[in-house]
């Protein structure tokens, strides 16, 4: 079974860190939940192509 993802957009905050806790922990077993900091960049721009597609600012 695949799991569901669970995708978090942050600025790398300290609020941003407690909500990211707080939906791990909600999140189901069959939840992957994947953290994007928009401050730190990803590797690859996969972060901002994706907040792009979603609409985040």
């Amino acid at each position: 079974m695949a799991k569901r993802l669970i995708e978090v957009f942050t600025a790398g905050c300290y609020v941003c860190e407690n909500a990211v806790k707080e939906i791990k922990a909600l999140a189901c077993p069959n939840c992957e939940v994947k953290v994007y900091d928009l401050n730190k960049k990803c590797d690859t721009n996969e972060c901002e192509t994706k907040a792009k597609q979603y609409g985040i600012n």
